[in-house]
């Protein structure tokens, strides 16, 4: 039986809070635990222990953010990275379950009421026949080969076409019946079909002509390096989920185009090659917003303070190295930030300039302190409003003058995860 142990030790007068260390645990595997907890916020010591039934029999383990590597080190754009986004499934829910495995105290996150979505979250299908009528009519099918289309899951597939060029030309000459789908699918890890050009490398502006999607999802095709301005033209109001991911070649994307997506809750523009970012227009649903594993070393003042139901913003695995005034300056109530795996030195008081967030994760960053002008407000934040979340600052290397203001207070500690030890004398 695996047996995860989170200890808040008494040393010198203070408390200590210890996470556990760090293994590889799959996300859609939900398991049925058992957990006890005892603490007493103020000054009391706090023991949270945790009990997690495994089929591994004898073995210990612990648990890991679901789609990051065990080690800190991370490059962009190499075969093996490539391999492991292909095989290491990523998604918010996951990495929510994992810190609520690792405090269990805490209890589920109020913002993220159901958890067992975690299975839906992958690549999606188009065989799905039990939850659609087939009644629904697809176009002929030789008009759109190599597209086939799927009557049950009202989807189009488009894995193996040979080029932007040839999707153009389907969706432009073939005779749709019910031009209204669920999903369009553009999926190819292996691209063996996919024939790159200087035109091919483009996803062209009105793309789909007079068809329309819910969702998008585009995945692995490395030569794409530009997304044009118009190019989901037709599905601005119906869009709820737009999935750009491991396009290692993409350097432009319409971003100013979510103005128009009047209903779009997700979007995703991960594993790419942006080093940074404009400012988001107004949107009023977007609540999703995945931005990692790209090339980022900035983030510009307000660029997100539009988004004013944002709940998750991702910006993991990227290039970081500060975070300047106003850089994630809030409208939203309700955020919940994921920082982890950059190279952040430096955080500026005035970084959350609008509303705090409700969950912040700062590991495997350089921060050599945890500034109280920073992290008070956030652990106030999380305190004041009861929020069943926490600041996770592990693998940092801290120095212990840094965070004396943390260490002398156990309530702070109970809803901050820190290194182990701590922290280290300064040098």
């Amino acid at each position: 039986m695996n047996v995860l142990l989170v200890l808040a030790v008494v040393a010198g007068g203070c408390v200590y809070a210890l996470p556990p260390q760090h293994t590889h645990h799959h996300p859609n595997f939900l398991e049925t635990s058992q957990n006890t907890t005892s603490y007493i916020k103020g000054k009391e010591t706090q023991v949270l222990t945790y009990q997690e039934k495994s089929d591994v029999k004898g073995k210990e383990a612990t648990v890991v953010h679901d789609d990051k590597l065990a080690s800190q080190d991370k490059s962009h754009n190499t075969p093996d990275n490539h391999i492991r986004s292909h095989y290491v499934p990523r998604n918010t829910e996951a990495r929510i379950l994992d810190m609520n495995r690792r405090y269990p105290s805490r209890g589920k996150l109020k913002t993220l009421p159901d958890l067992t979505r975690l299975s839906k979250e992958g690549t999606p299908q188009t065989n799905n026949t039990k939850t659609k009528e087939c009644s629904f009519a697809c176009p002929q099918a030789e008009s759109i080969t190599p597209c086939t289309c799927d009557p049950c899951a009202r989807a189009i597939n488009c894995s193996v076409v040979a080029s932007f060029q040839q999707l153009f030309t389907i969706f432009h000459t073939a005779a749709f019946p019910n031009p209204r789908f669920e999903s369009f699918l553009l999926v190819s890890p292996l691209l063996k079909n996919f024939k790159g050009s200087s035109r091919s490398d483009t996803f062209l502006a009105n793309t789909f002509g007079d068809v329309s999607f819910t969702s998008i999802w585009v995945e692995s095709m490395t030569s794409l390096t530009v997304v044009e301005t118009g190019a989901f033209k037709g599905s601005e109001g119906t869009l709820t989920n737009l999935v750009f991911r491991w396009n290692y070649g993409l350097t432009h994307f319409p971003f100013d185009e979510i103005a128009k997506m009047e209903v779009l809750q997700k979007l995703e523009v991960s594993g790419s090659s942006f080093t940074t970012l404009p400012a988001f227009p107004y949107n009023p649903h977007l609540s999703s917003l995945f931005l990692d594993d790209n090339r980022i070393n900035t983030i510009p003042p307000q660029i997100f303070s539009k988004l004013s139901n944002l709940m998750y913003l991702d910006l993991a695995y990227n290039s970081l190295y500060m975070l300047s005034e106003d850089s994630l300056n809030f409208s939203s109530q309700n955020v919940i930030a994921f920082l982890d795996h950059n190279a952040i030195t430096y955080i500026d008081e005035r970084t959350f300039s609008g509303q705090q967030p409700i969950l912040l994760d700062v590991s495997y960053n350089h921060l050599k302190g945890l500034d109280q002008g920073v992290f008070q407000p956030v652990l106030d934040n999380i305190i004041d409003n009861d929020d069943d979340s926490y600041v996770d600052a592990t693998n940092n290397p801290l120095q212990c003058p840094s965070i004396s203001w943390v260490l002398e207070d156990s309530l702070y500690l109970y809803f901050l995860a820190l290194p182990e030890p701590p922290c280290t004398p300064a040098s």
